[in-house]
């Protein structure tokens, strides 16, 4: 039987200011497309954090009641400087957490910037160690395998296509078939794989970087994480049983169980480059168990907030870590949890026809982001 995960309800609060001894986190959530951070707030919200966001008003972070206060602009105008001075002003917060690669981008050209911020304001994005501009790296595709490939980890061949390139025999001598996808890109979009030379050809002199794989038989999983100064506190590995849309698209039903292999391999990854924050390992794990490295995303993955039911909750280590305790990370309730991700499961099956096959994840807590999330299904499928 499938069941609904029911979490406590958490606060309303629509109060600007909590009490001081609740430490808060700021989160940048720029895209109004992104359907996970309003999640990952309620868990942060039940872990006992305060939480305000700097997002779109028109998208679901904006209606969602775990957050307390909430800085908006519209999509058709990126938030200002003075936008953003404000939040980091007003909230005051003890973390700014980046939800989603436009805002991983955002933390890097804020440090970046000339004349530079303030140094209390620099201070504030480089809490707990973090590293807005080296984190940001990971978003390229090709640093990112050059980095899992110096230090060991097994990543498959790949060569960089650059923008215009017309160099194409070394492409084939990676032999067929590849993935080509884009040096730059999330969620399988613009992925596709190159299966014979005519293929291949119609890559010459292409307008973006790509990245051509050697593609790995096997399944496909991932790590989610919080790690502080490149420890690893807690993290929740997940096979991918569906996706949407087929064959490359991101996750819409997983299976949550232990895979030390893949943990390791995050857990020294992120220890060799001083990682502080949430993010996810994506890998592919072949019939031998051989772990090959795929990316790491340097901000959370759509699932990051099942943790509270998994056993290890991401959103507790950082709470615990920001009231200056220790976070023991608890071993998982269940050996095997397959979780249909709501709405993306239900976008992918709109009649039901696997809806017994996993337990449903319906943010029933926060009614406001659940109205939102079913007039987006309506959207979609209209």
């Amino acid at each position: 039987m499938s069941a609904s995960i029911s979490p406590a309800p958490a606060q309303n609060g629509h109060q600007p200011h909590p009490s001081a001894s609740t430490p808060r986190v700021l989160l940048l959530a720029l895209r109004d497309d992104w359907l996970g951070p309003p999640r990952l707030a309620g868990a942060l919200r039940e872990a006992g954090l305060a939480v305000a966001a700097v997002c779109p008003s028109e998208g679901p972070m904006a209606v969602s009641a775990s957050v307390q206060q909430r800085y908006l602009f519209s999509r058709q105008q990126p938030p200002t400087l003075p936008l953003l001075r404000q939040a980091f002003e007003d909230w005051q917060p003890a973390r700014v957490l980046p939800m989603d690669d436009a805002a991983v981008l955002l933390l890097r050209r804020l440090m970046q910037m000339q004349p530079p911020l303030p140094a209390a304001q620099q201070a504030l994005l480089t809490a707990g160690g973090a590293r807005p501009v080296e984190q940001s790296d990971w978003l390229d595709k090709h640093c990112g395998n050059t980095r899992a490939r110096d230090l060991g980890l097994a990543v498959p061949d790949w060569l960089l296509l650059p923008p215009g390139s017309t160099q194409m025999e070394p492409l084939r001598r990676l032999g067929l078939p590849l993935l080509a996808k884009p040096a730059i890109g999330y969620g399988g979009n613009g992925l596709r794989r190159i299966e014979n030379p005519e293929q291949l050809e119609e890559l010459r002199g292409s307008p973006r970087a790509l990245l051509l794989q050697r593609e790995v038989s096997g399944s496909t999983w991932a790590c989610g994480f919080y790690a502080e100064q490149g420890r690893l506190l807690a993290a929740l590995c997940a096979e991918k049983e569906r996706v949407h849309p087929a064959p490359y698209g991101p996750s819409s039903r997983l299976r949550i169980t232990a895979q030390p292999a893949l943990r390791a391999a995050t857990a020294r990854l992120l220890a060799a480059n001083h990682y502080t924050g949430f993010g996810s390992l994506d890998a592919q794990i072949d019939d031998q168990g051989q772990v090959w490295f795929l990316e790491l995303n340097p901000r959370p993955s759509p699932f990051l907030h099942l943790g509270a039911h998994a056993g290890p909750d991401l959103a507790a280590a950082l709470a615990a870590v920001l009231r200056g305790e220790d976070y023991l990370e608890p071993a998982l309730r269940q050996p095997s949890w397959s979780v249909a991700l709501y709405p993306q499961e239900r976008l992918r099956d709109p009649l039901g026809q696997e809806a017994g096959m996993a337990d449903w994840d319906l943010p029933e807590h926060d009614p406001p982001l659940k109205a939102w999330l079913e007039r987006w299904l309506k959207a979609q499928a209209g």
